[in-house]
């Protein structure tokens, strides 16, 4: 398993069957060390592969910036996952989307005070 941010590789140990899982998918998981293997945790993240291009040009244009912050990312990318899941009859590129984000944070506007 490579890690797409840090491109960093693991040799993972697993024995339940993988069902589904491609070489060059995109999910997040989490590795636990066990003596002097490593092991993936029983929860996993699955991104759909038509958005595996803006998922990596978006990781190119952090690093551009500079270090990457893995936790914001990974965050960002489990947010959008379970928006996939929810909203069914939204377009996936509009929920995978770094520049407008699906559900964003809105600024507020002033209420508009009644007399009376």
């Amino acid at each position: 398993m490579r890690d797409t941010i840090t491109g960093d590789s693991f040799n993972v140990t697993e024995r339940r069957q993988m069902h589904g899982l491609d070489i060059g998918d995109l999910f997040e998981s989490r590795l636990i060390p066990i003596g002097r293997s490593w092991h993936f945790s029983t929860s996993f993240t699955y991104h759909p592969p038509e958005v595996y291009p803006a998922i990596r040009s978006e990781i190119k244009r952090r690093k551009k910036k500079g270090a990457v912050d893995v936790r914001a990312l990974v965050w960002e990318l489990e947010r959008m996952a379970l928006q996939h899941e929810r909203f069914r009859n939204v377009s996936i590129t509009a929920i995978y989307n770094f520049q407008t984000p699906f559900l964003s944070k809105r600024t507020r506007t002033p209420e508009v005070q009644q007399g009376g």
